[in-house]
């Protein structure tokens, strides 16, 4: 019997990476796998051996540093940002907002 009463809400963080990772086919069938929600653990290793698009690798990039509340060092996701399409664009936009508590 599930009690949903005693249940954890899900961190902001890992709405926003599903948020990310939920955009398209290849980033469902890719990436998302590689989420284990009830663990709260995504295994960022296991995503990195799939080979994507630079768009997709922006995407993955972004869904990490929500995730780190980090950039990585010497590699900025605001200046990869140019590869992403207009709707992958708005897609990061929602999940940060998603993580910052304001969606």
């Amino acid at each position: 019997m599930i009690n949903y009463g005693n249940e954890k809400p899900m961190p902001s963080e890992m709405r926003a990476v599903i948020h990310i990772f939920s955009y398209d086919r290849e980033l469902r069938e890719k990436a998302l796998p590689y989420v284990d929600i009830e663990k709260e653990v995504i295994n960022w290793f296991g995503i990195g051996r799939n080979h994507f698009s630079s768009g997709h690798s922006t995407a993955i990039m972004w869904a990490r540093s929500i995730w780190l509340a980090k950039a990585p060092l010497n590699d900025d996701p605001f200046e990869r940002t140019f590869s992403m399409d207009l709707a992958m664009r708005k897609s990061i936009l929602e999940a940060l907002a998603i993580a910052w508590g304001v969606a």
